[in-house]
């Protein structure tokens, strides 16, 4: 029961977390196609995109520059972008000058950035790049970005005050517009562009929220690991039970042997009897990780998670119950089979 309720609890929340981080990403790109890079999370040369950008049907290319920073001492992510078109690639939603309407030395700070530093719109602050050169740069509006993953940095600048105030202009995205809207054939165009480039890849806007969230994937699989010692503990668990069962049901399995039990009978029953308690403990613990990732989900319902039943796996939890149930029956079945009939019938 405990090993159920925890699998199935890491799962539904796992899954209920996945998604609300996908539905995050996707929330703020309305662009057909996004250029990044092999592992998501590289800057890359703006050449990539425009590559992308020169096959035919392709509306417009936004590139969206990023590197790292501080302001007041503090490590800050800062962001360029194209005034003129990232307006038409993303959606975020601003407090004062919209994106569209950037100026040098104009900026847009991510909410809760503004919050922990003070800063207000109006007022003007000092973004150090990586070389220590110093940018004066005024705040024009504040974006409010999800809770979960947010798509632009702690700062939002103009293109041409990214490259005059960073050493090493760099893309961290490029989102495409294409004529007609996402289709196959401008999937593999775009992908041919960049076919010889072994830096940067090309996704739909739902590819790109679904690679953008798989490392909770992976973190789900290792904890999947771990909890599978669980079932190994409840494995013995169930050993152990059922040998005490034979154990002390010498004399009642061996008076069935007498009156006709055959041994195969003798072991089917305790494998039956095995393949109940596994199944009772999956009934008790199926409801209760379900319900415990319910709270969990509606606690943090401020983050965009809703509870999301995966049915298919919940399944696999009961097949592997019974599976579990089945091994841990071998032994005990043997040694109920191989019970002499008048030793048994003599046990005290």
């Amino acid at each position: 029961m405990i090993g159920i309720t925890l699998v199935s609890f890491v799962a539904l929340f796992g899954r209920s977390l996945r998604n609300a981080d996908a539905d995050a990403w996707k929330s703020q790109v309305t662009a057909d196609y996004v250029v990044t890079s092999q592992n998501g999370w590289d800057a890359f040369s703006p050449a990539a995109a425009d590559r992308a950008g020169g096959r035919p049907g392709v509306e417009l290319v936004s590139h969206v520059r990023g590197d790292r920073g501080r302001v007041a001492g503090a490590n800050a992510g800062i962001n360029g972008v194209d005034p003129a078109t990232i307006g038409r690639v993303v959606d975020v939603r601003v407090t004062g000058e919209q994106l569209s309407r950037l100026r040098t030395n104009d900026a847009i700070v991510k909410d809760r950035f503004a919050k922990a530093h003070h800063i207000a719109i109006g007022k003007a602050f000092t973004f150090r790049g990586p070389d220590g050169r110093a940018t004066r740069l005024v705040a024009r509006g504040i974006f409010a970005a999800p809770k979960l993953d947010s798509l632009l940095s702690a700062i939002v600048v103009a293109n041409r005050t990214f490259d005059r105030a960073l050493p090493r202009p760099r893309d961290s995205y490029a989102f495409v517009d294409v004529h007609g809207g996402i289709s196959a054939a401008a999937t593999a165009a775009l992908e041919r562009a960049d076919a010889k480039d072994q830096v940067v890849k090309v996704e739909t806007r739902d590819a790109f929220a679904r690679s953008k969230s798989q490392w909770l994937s992976q973190v789900l699989n290792v904890i999947y690991v771990l909890l599978a010692l669980s079932v190994v503990v409840s494995l013995f668990g169930i050993v152990n039970t059922l040998a005490l069962a034979v154990l002390e049901r010498t004399r009642e399995i061996g008076m069935l042997r007498a009156v006709g039990m055959s041994r195969r009978q003798a072991r089917r029953m305790i494998r039956h009897e095995a393949m109940i308690t596994s199944l009772l403990g999956a009934a008790l613990g199926l409801p209760v990780g379900i319900g415990l990732a319910a709270v969990a989900a509606r606690g943090l319902h401020a983050y965009g998670l809703r509870l999301s039943v995966p049915v298919g796996t919940l399944v696999t939890f009961i097949v592997v119950a019974l599976v579990v149930g089945v091994v841990a029956a071998v032994l005990p079945a043997r040694r109920a089979g191989r019970l002499n009939v008048l030793a048994a019938l003599s046990y005290e």
